[in-house]
């Protein structure tokens, strides 16, 4: 996976997989995270592509972290991987 996963914005990057789903969860400095998954269940994971879902400081999903138009639900699907890599740069450089 080809994610933006060193940048100064990032604290760490957890890989949380098991034989069901591959799972990272990336922290990010500024308290919030990004979960993001693909498997057989996940949304658009039988395509290759990914579902996110944005954590804010409080550890709960916050839909709001999310451009209007994605607002949708907690968790985005069918992201490609330059989606997962604007939301990783936006969600990392939220004050």
């Amino acid at each position: 996976m080809n994610f933006l996963i060193e940048a100064d914005y990032i604290d760490s990057v957890v890989d949380k997989s098991d034989s069901f789903m591959k799972r990272v969860r990336v922290y990010f400095k500024n308290g919030k995270e990004l979960s993001i998954i693909k498997g057989k269940y996940s949304a658009g994971g039988d395509e290759g592509l990914f579902e996110i879902g944005p954590i804010n400081a409080n550890g709960e999903f916050d839909r709001s972290l999310f451009d209007d138009n994605d607002k949708d639900d907690d968790t985005l699907g069918y992201c490609n991987v330059d989606k997962v890599n604007y939301y990783i740069q936006k969600i990392g450089q939220m004050k």
